[in-house]
């Protein structure tokens, strides 16, 4: 599992050399203007020359931010009856592809959160995680493809817990490398034998019990409808199915359980599987107290 760094930031301008790019997110200056009038000075002059500076990401260079790259990357605007916090989503995303696009390592994010969308900068955050995503066969295969980035700086306007925003979002994007790792593996790297092997080892000592099911024989018996199905693979050992079941018991008296079968529509293929394993990564690193959990995955190859 891929592990990158995410820092929560006080002062845009205080520690310099920690970072190599600084990725702005805003709808307008105005934000700005209220928090970090010298960006403001810095990126007045191109607003008065682009009509289109407000719609459209600007780069420009200058010694006062980390590594002299400044990245300016607007969400719009925020009051047309349209527009929702997936404007943020969108403007991070963009913003730190660029910097990944100049060859930005350490990028410092700072939002520029609207008080009409209250998950603006978890929102953002995430955004900008999902950008840094590097396939599981690229990480196994090529070594110095592994990370996209070093590390992440976070700062947001509004002031608030920071830290626990970023182990919450940490843990809801490590569930999602999960579930883009299974969802996206091809049909060999992710045949049912080693989808069992990365699930085990994904959750060893964490909180999460895994059970893994590969008897032909208990198939038949408990699971006909997963054995006719396994029937063609199961004679290729490779290939042949398993039944992976999870359990999470958190901490307390439990007095919510949710039972979670991993199926997903025929064109999306191991997803249903790929989000229940996700979401148990999600409870291994946030550990909810009182709520208990069990997920199946019924991990079969379509063979004729």
């Amino acid at each position: 599992m891929r592990s990158i760094e995410v820092t929560p930031v006080n002062n845009l301008t205080s520690d310099l050399s920690s970072y190599d790019s600084l990725v702005i997110v805003a709808s307008d200056l105005g934000q700005l203007e209220k928090h970090e009038k010298s960006l403001v000075t810095i990126l007045k002059p191109f607003s008065e020359l682009n009509k289109s500076f407000n719609s459209e990401l600007t780069f420009t260079i200058n010694d006062s931010v980390p590594g002299k790259r400044l990245i300016y990357s607007p969400t719009g605007p925020l009051t047309r009856d349209y527009d929702d916090v997936r404007r943020f989503a969108d403007a991070a995303a963009c913003g730190i592809k660029k910097a990944l696009s100049i060859g930005s390592k350490r990028p410092l994010l700072a939002c520029f959160c609207s008080p009409m969308f209250p998950k603006a900068k978890l929102v953002s955050l995430l955004a900008a995680l999902e950008t840094t995503y590097v396939p599981l066969q690229i990480r196994e295969d090529i070594s110095e493809r592994k990370q996209k980035i070093e590390r992440l700086g976070f700062w947001c306007c509004e002031s608030g817990d920071e830290a626990k925003t970023v182990k919450y979002v940490n843990g809801i994007e490590l569930g999602r490398c999960v579930a883009r790792d299974i969802g996206g593996g091809d049909p060999e790297r992710m045949a049912p034998p080693l989808l069992a092997d990365y699930v085990q080892k994904t959750f060893a000592h964490t909180t999460v019990k895994v059970k893994v099911i590969k008897d032909k024989k208990e198939f038949e018996k408990e699971f006909p409808c997963f054995a006719a199905v396994n029937r063609a693979a199961s004679v290729i050992d490779r290939h042949n199915g398993r039944i992976i079941i999870l359990e999470y018991t958190g901490e307390g008296t439990v007095d919510s359980t949710v039972l979670l079968v991993g199926k997903a529509g025929m064109s999306y293929d191991k997803c249903g599987a790929a989000a229940v394993a996700g979401f148990f990564k999600v409870l291994a690193e946030l550990n909810p107290k009182g709520f208990k959990a069990i997920g199946v995955l019924a991990v079969a190859r379509n063979s004729c």
